[in-house]
């Protein structure tokens, strides 16, 4: 028997002052304790992400991207163009326009001109089908930004007599029977 126990005996007395089922009581509720300590501070944690996420989504960049969904024709009559980019690409699962740093063959177009002339292709397109995208000869990447901080990504199919544009975030087919507005955009591309 160790010292300390002969002391606390003396001063306590032989005779236990807790019964048998209330040692086990105590010693099982220190035993849960002890457990639910051990995994309180990961749940801490990992609650404390899952809350900054959840903010993350709901606030003002959740809300940015719940308005994205909008159609390109109503952006377009709702809203002015602030301004877009402009890439040639052919590979129809890549988007290309708008990314940051220097990228070859990116054209930004800020200019009043240039903006007006695309807003007016937008508030003109109407839904048409998917198929008829292959009768376009001229492909290009169109990432748009409007007033509010909307963005939009577009790709655009043109021709002389019509132009398709592919909206990638509502994932539908727009098409502008517009000859003149055709050809001004034509001629706007090749500058």
């Amino acid at each position: 028997m160790t010292t300390f126990k002969e002391k606390l005996d003396q001063e306590l007395g032989e005779a236990p002052r807790f019964t048998k089922s209330l040692q086990e009581d105590i010693l099982r509720q220190v035993r849960q304790t002890k457990k639910t300590r051990r995994w309180s501070y990961p749940l801490i944690i990992i609650g404390a992400i899952v809350m900054f996420l959840l903010i993350i989504e709901i606030g003002p960049l959740g809300q940015i991207e719940q308005t994205q969904h909008a159609s390109i024709v109503q952006l377009a009559q709702q809203q002015s163009i602030k301004k877009y980019t402009m890439i040639y690409n052919s590979d129809e699962e890549i988007f290309k326009a708008g990314r940051p740093g220097w990228v070859i063959g990116q054209r930004v177009m800020e200019q009043s001109s240039e903006k007006v002339l695309l807003q007016q292709l937008l508030q003109q397109a109407t839904v048409t089908q998917m198929n008829e995208r292959t009768f376009f000869r001229l492909q290009r990447d169109v990432g748009v930004e409007f007033e509010k901080g909307q963005v939009m990504k577009l790709k655009m199919f043109i021709n002389e007599e019509d132009i398709g544009i592919v909206d990638y975030d509502n994932n539908s087919f727009y098409k502008v029977e517009n000859k003149d507005l055709a050809k001004a955009y034509l001629e706007l591309i090749h500058q």
